[in-house]
């Protein structure tokens, strides 16, 4: 079944009133998301006019911040050494988020909450559940991502090992309080706007798949085999929950999970920057990343059928009941 053929929005605005089809393998209505722009008086250039909002509104904002980061704090966005540097990079990212809002509320005349979920608005218990499940799966990447720089030193400074309490306690800090907005704003873009953006031109719901992951992919540096099908595979999957679950608030779980992790755990060496500017990675490294990720969707795809099923039960079941009174 075409799922496009059931999740047309009939005025702007509206996205709450998507259908969902039940028989299209995304339970919970998770078939409308992607099509959340879809309306009866959508134009083609629409998509074109809100990628140019979103850069603009992201654009400005981005780099005053990061100059007044720089000005006042000496932060350096290439450098990622310090807490001012992870700030930095992490906030001109977030600062996507209320670029793609600007694109959805002035170009597309939609709620921004339809780059959330169909329902247009956020589910916080599956962002938790997300949370509990990514965090075990993505434990052996970690483990072999620490394996992989324990084995070699760092270009830079010719030696690996713990950089102490005073340097890494301010790092830290920066990376928790920061870097989960710069997830979110990932997967709000590319696993929200851009998806739904290019699933206006599509009957099908995959070319705008592949597209946004590809975009995805070209935003990060890769330099082998195993990163381009690390990132590949993550942006693919990262989709996949996210069409299954009708939102992005597993999606953003499991990205906020794994950048954190792994990022914390090359800051313990001082290895940010390495990491980010040369990422090339082992067949370990890749097949324990694709492998974490592979494990966290299929048990969150998993969970949310079971629940979705239980629910459709108790409505089913309270309707039977009322009947029968």
């Amino acid at each position: 079944m075409n799922p496009s053929a059931k999740t047309r929005v009939p005025v702007p605005g509206r996205a709450r009133e998507v259908l969902a089809s039940s028989g299209n393998g995304a339970p919970g209505g998770g078939a409308g998301y992607p099509y959340l722009l879809r309306v009866a008086n959508t134009r083609w250039w629409l998509p074109l006019a809100g990628l140019a909002v979103l850069v603009l509104v992201w654009g400005i904002p981005a780099t005053v911040l990061v100059q007044i980061l720089s000005t006042v704090f000496g932060a350096d966005a290439d450098r990622m050494s310090t807490a001012a540097d992870v700030t930095a990079v992490g906030l001109q990212i977030a600062l996507l988020i209320p670029g793609a809002v600007a694109a959805v509320v002035l170009v597309h005349r939609m709620r921004p909450g339809v780059l959330l979920s169909a329902s247009g608005r956020p589910r916080a218990g599956l962002f938790v559940v997300g949370v509990a499940v990514a965090t075990p799966a993505f434990i052996p990447m970690v483990l072999a991502k620490r394996a992989e720089f324990a084995a070699e030193p760092d270009p830079i400074a010719g030696t690996a090992g713990w950089i102490g309490w005073q340097a890494f306690l301010p790092l830290f800090a920066a990376i928790v309080l920061v870097l989960p907005f710069q997830a979110a704003a990932e997967e709000i873009v590319f696993r929200g706007y851009l998806t739904q953006a290019v699933a206006t031109w599509t009957r099908r719901v995959w070319p705008a798949a592949l597209a946004s992951s590809l975009m995805f992919v070209a935003v990060h540096p890769i330099h082998d085999a195993w990163s381009f099908a690390d990132k590949l595979f993550f942006g693919l999957a990262m989709f996949w929950l996210t069409w299954r679950t009708g939102g992005l608030e597993a999606a953003i779980a499991l990205h906020v999970v794994y950048n954190l992790l792994l990022v914390v755990a090359v800051a313990a060496d001082g290895r940010i920057t390495e990491m980010l500017k040369d990422s090339r990675t082992d067949a370990l490294g890749g097949l324990t990343s694709m492998g974490g990720t592979a494990v966290a969707v299929a048990t969150l795809d998993w969970w949310f059928r079971h629940r979705a099923a239980m629910v459709r039960t108790d409505s089913e079941g309270g309707a039977c009941a009322r009947a029968a009174a």
